[in-house]
């Protein structure tokens, strides 16, 4: 957690707070005061879990276990929590609607059996990980919303390097005024030693159906499906399908 001092005066020994949560205002927050020095960047141990959360209201309060001094015009990064292992799952998905390349994203469930098993306060996760000299490299960040306990985390990280994607639309034909046919090619290449699982997620509208495809998907709502494939090593994956829509 980032906190940012720009108050005009310094807090000595002061007690930290955070309130988690949507909460309604009337007015904008108010304006930081100029500044008129070099900010300084502290940061606070990053080993132990410094505040303790409990429920307020609607909302989720995170309390620092102990004084913090904030100078002003001082920038100061306290951990928020602590966690040695937490389960992570890899999905690369290809979605045109989100990118034109793979995007690699990181799920993680938020439970108190493989934690954090904490409510999660809204704001931006940064990515890092270990790289063959043991230091850490920085993978990506990305923004979460407000997460319970018992929910997923979904972090986009990137786009994958050796994945590429061609997608094209190969007929269309106008059955009527109002439906139309319309067939797709996603080719998918993979330059890596190993097969890559991915998901290709295509969208659609009106009262759409289906006529042809050449791989097996699942619907997972009412305007979209999802082909779950394998790209093989150093290899080539091609898609077909033929979709009807009336509107």
């Amino acid at each position: 957690m980032n906190i940012d001092n720009r108050a005009g005066i310094t807090y000595e020994n002061a007690s930290l707070k955070l309130v988690s949560g949507e909460i309604s205002r009337v007015s904008p927050p108010a304006q930081p005061l100029p500044v008129d020095r070099v900010e300084e960047v502290a940061t606070e141990g990053q080993t132990a879990t410094p505040f303790n959360e409990e429920a307020f209201s609607e909302y989720h309060l995170y309390t620092l276990d102990r004084p913090a001094t904030l100078r002003n015009n001082q920038e100061k990064q306290i951990s928020l929590f602590s966690v040695d292992s937490v389960p992570v799952e890899k999905e690369l998905i290809y979605d045109i609607t989100l990118s034109e390349r793979v995007r690699d994203f990181l799920i993680l469930e938020n439970s108190n059996k493989t934690g954090p098993g904490m409510p999660l306060p809204a704001g931006v996760v940064r990515v890092y990980k270990a790289d063959s000299a043991g230091e850490l490299q920085f993978l990506g960040e990305d923004i979460i919303r407000y997460t319970p306990v018992n929910e997923e985390v979904k972090v986009a990280v990137g786009s994958a390097f050796d994945l590429t994607v061609s997608r094209n639309q190969t007929d269309y034909q106008r059955v009527s005024d109002n439906v139309e046919r319309v067939s797709y090619e996603i080719q998918i290449n993979n330059s890596k030693a190993e097969p890559q699982d991915m998901t290709v997620i295509e969208h659609f509208y009106g009262d759409w159906e289906i006529l042809e495809n050449s791989d097996e998907f699942v619907e997972t709502d009412t305007f979209t499906i999802e082909f779950r494939i394998t790209v093989p090593a150093n290899g080539t994956k091609v898609i077909t399908y033929t979709v009807e829509n009336k509107f």
